[in-house]
């Protein structure tokens, strides 16, 4: 697609360029080709501009700078015209040396390269004297420098940017390696905190384990003791004595139901 539009481009500047010469032939008379270009340069409120003239009205004028789209002006906001012209050779150098000054100023600058080439090569195809010739050669052969310098710097860019993405790919994987290190030490001291904890409850459960094994002793114990004066009902016991050996042995149980009540269930 680029080929195709670029080779309307060029028929369409050909046929401005040539258009009347064909057309002259056409009726008969001998084709000349034009040895110069019409150009204007007008002022404006804020710059001054130089270029082809294209087209005027009473009202318009329509300008191309060099390698640039063709613009119109009202002709009440130029503060200054003036007209000029240029060999064609010139002006198709002035395309070149516009396209070259913009290779390094966009992205594509292989496209710059290869307008500014063109460019010189059709004012090769119309110079005639041998100072110019040679000043357009050298420009030809600094564009080539030029091209390939270009490609220099963009493998250049390319690799930096290339050793950009390989130290932002080592950063990313050293933080998610930190990151991970630190999530398992948090592991690690939950899992201690977790054992400390199991063992303290393990101290508490073998500690009431001894209370619960000291109480069952006493409460033999207690029962021995209310068996014997059970056998000794002979002996003569106040009321009160009974009643107080009946409370100590129920406040006993009740203390020996709540210890077992804090026993985990096995």
């Amino acid at each position: 697609m680029k080929s195709v539009r670029r080779v309307i481009v060029l028929c369409s500047v050909l046929s401005s360029v040539y258009g009347p010469i064909l057309l002259a032939g056409e009726q008969g008379e001998a084709p000349e080709a034009p040895a110069s270009v019409e150009m204007v340069e007008i002022a404006l409120s804020s710059r001054v501009l130089t270029g082809r003239l294209v087209m005027e009205t009473e009202a318009m004028i329509h300008v191309e700078p060099p390698a640039q789209a063709t613009v119109a002006y009202p002709k009440d906001t130029i503060r200054d015209l003036k007209r000029f012209s240029i060999p064609l050779y010139e002006y198709h150098e002035q395309v070149g040396d516009a396209y070259n000054d913009r290779i390094w100023e966009v992205e594509d600058g292989p496209a710059m390269v290869v307008k500014a080439r063109r460019a010189y090569e059709k004012a090769l195809q119309q110079v005639t004297g041998q100072e110019a010739r040679d000043r357009i050669e050298a420009k030809l052969e600094a564009l080539a420098e030029e091209r390939d310098e270009w490609h220099r710097e963009a493998l250049r860019k390319e690799e930096v940017k290339k050793a950009e993405q390989e130290a932002e790919k080592a950063r990313i994987e050293r933080d998610l390696a930190e990151e991970e290190l630190a999530s398992v030490r948090r592991h690690e001291r939950l899992i201690q905190e977790l054992r400390d904890i199991v063992e303290k409850l393990d101290d508490r459960l073998d500690r009431l384990e001894d209370k619960v094994e000291y109480l069952d002793e006493k409460v033999e114990d207690l029962e021995d003791d209310i068996d014997r004066l059970e056998d000794r009902h002979r002996l003569y016991i106040t009321s009160r004595v009974f009643l107080d050996l009946r409370n100590a042995h129920s406040h006993l149980a009740d203390r020996v139901g709540r210890l077992e009540s804090q026993l985990p269930a096995e």
